[in-house]
């Protein structure tokens, strides 16, 4: 019976959900297929393939959003985690070290190295997966790096949020098990919430997140492992408000 009754509320919600996003057609929204240099691919029709390649268009590492000129990573199929760090397989608990303002000194907030990732260099948690990126060579989707001093980060919940979008009514009100994303322009992604950088501001032992089965915020324990999604680009005033 609980089991029943907690598939009813999972449903309502779903479907509330649906009534909420607006609907919107892929060609109609502002997102560009990027390889892994930061060049926008030549044909932007081609739908991903797991085994293909970014030299036929069937696969891309990134998408820029030319609303806002975030660029986003795009996550590698589920089945290639060992050969692949960006694999959408991958989880990270929430973690960062921040300065406090009082006596200078350093102070962990979050769970280190907790999730269930591989070919990490610093380890499973955000922070870690921040250095990775940010240490490749070269650096992902990033041609002018040196020039422009941006660098991969964790996005606001806010940002993150941008990313909810209702595709067809089909995809979003008929099929309880999609994702609110726009799967052409973002495969792979997982039917979870997504970490973003930004921590609760009334719970210490919290961040936030997007849940992308429903579209909604959440605030989830810091030693939960869950994807990340990092985020290139300008810090944008939606950051600073979800700060």
């Amino acid at each position: 019976m609980l089991y029943k009754m907690a598939g009813l509320l999972l449903a309502a919600m779903l479907i509330s959900a649906c009534n909420e996003v607006p609907i919107t057609p892929p060609e109609a929204l502002p997102y560009v297929k990027l390889d892994a240099g930061g060049s926008t691919l030549f044909d932007q029709t081609v739908t991903w393939d797991p085994r293909g390649s970014e030299d036929v268009h069937s696969q891309w590492s990134c998408v820029l959003d030319e609303d806002t000129g975030l660029v986003w990573e795009v996550k590698g199929n589920a089945i290639d985690r060992n050969v692949d760090a960006n694999s959408s397989a991958n989880t990270y608990t929430w973690f960062d070290i921040y300065i406090d303002p009082d006596d200078g000194a350093k102070q962990n907030s979050g769970t280190e190295d907790g999730g269930d990732c591989t070919l990490t260099v610093n380890g499973c948690d955000t922070k870690s997966y921040v250095a990775d990126k940010n240490t490749a060579n070269p650096v992902l989707c990033d041609p002018d790096r040196n020039e422009s001093g941006l660098s991969w980060r964790m996005p606001s919940q806010s940002e993150l949020g941008t990313l909810v979008v209702c595709t067809t009514n089909k995809e979003t009100c008929e099929d309880l098990s999609t994702v609110f994303i726009a799967k052409y322009f973002f495969p792979n992604t997982q039917k979870t919430f997504y970490w973003a950088g930004n921590l609760s501001p009334l719970l210490t032992k919290t961040a936030q997140s997007i849940d992308f089965r429903s579209g909604k915020d959440w605030d989830n324990p810091k030693n939960n492992a869950y994807p990340v999604r990092l985020v290139f680009g300008p810090v944008s005033d939606k950051w600073k408000e979800g700060l």
